[in-house]
């Protein structure tokens, strides 16, 4: 997210500040994004604006704010894949995760849900199975792009169950979404915000969630770890981190300010009804 405002913090004095979202607008980390940032904006005085940048699983924006100044305006919300599995994957990266960021606060682990589209014969992580070795390699599977926590929980199912299916990555959720709910993708693991409106709406159908415990916002979901797969755990977390010269006492004021913030009742319910695992801390 980008912010627009002057704080309070010591920081070089300018009109305007940023941040960026890594996940796209149907993700999880967009949601809790923007709610951080609107209690930003009302303990700052100023606007702060959310500006996402999908891509290369987050890689694109994160490579956008390893390179901006290093003062305290310019910080990620970012994912997973951007500062950990990206480096594997993307061999050409133009960030160090390590060396060009400076942590801020781990924010939250957002589970997923593995859904099916309805006219699939699967309402188990044992029906899909079943399903995947009487078809080995015709059963799909979409993710929000390679490395994500979508992609490596598929990839994990195929391995612990011994299943041959294939991984089909997208720019971003809406589009794996549309093509499950159009039926030109067998299955995802989506994010939880986004997939649970359209579990209750019958578009998609839940089989498991990928999080060692059930969701607190779908308790009728069973785990994929209890399905048959014990010890299964493929979810994504989120975090703020700053370009890596940022100064130290810039960094503190903001992990401050980000403590203050994750603690809030509202945004803790957020984070619960959302179906995400608050993990605050530095």
């Amino acid at each position: 997210f980008f912010f627009k405002q002057k704080t309070a913090y010591e920081i070089p004095k300018r009109d305007w500040s940023s941040d960026v979202c890594s996940s796209d607008l149907s993700g999880g980390g967009d949601a809790s994004a923007r709610a951080i940032a609107q209690k930003f904006s009302e303990a700052w005085g100023k606007p702060v604006i959310v500006e996402n940048m999908p891509g290369a699983a987050g890689t694109v924006g994160a490579e956008r704010v390893a390179k901006s100044t290093p003062d305290g305006h310019t910080l990620i919300f970012s994912g997973d894949a951007a500062m950990t599995t990206g480096v594997t994957i993307y061999p050409k990266l133009g960030y160090d995760p390590v060396r060009d960021f400076a942590p801020i606060m781990l924010i939250m682990e957002t589970p997923n849900i593995l859904v099916v589209h309805p006219s699939m014969p699967v309402k188990s992580v044992k029906d899909l199975v079943a399903l995947a070795k009487s078809r080995p390699g015709e059963i799909t599977y979409a993710s929000t792009g390679a490395g994500t926590s979508q992609h490596l929980g598929g990839a994990l199912l195929a391995k612990r169950a011994g299943i041959d299916i294939s991984h089909v990555p997208y720019k971003d959720g809406a589009q794996a979404l549309s093509d499950v709910m159009g039926g030109r993708i067998t299955m995802t693991f989506g994010n939880t915000l986004f997939m649970l409106p359209q579990v209750r709406a019958g578009k998609v159908r839940a089989v498991a969630v990928s999080s060692r415990k059930r969701l607190s916002a779908a308790p009728e979901f069973p785990t994929v770890s209890e399905s048959g797969y014990p010890g299964f755990h493929a979810v994504a977390w989120f975090g703020l981190l700053a370009p890596a010269a940022t100064p130290a006492a810039v960094l503190a004021k903001l992990q401050q300010e980000s403590a203050r913030v994750i603690a809030l009742p509202d945004i803790r319910q957020r984070i619960i009804d959302n179906g995400e695992i608050g993990r605050a801390h530095v």
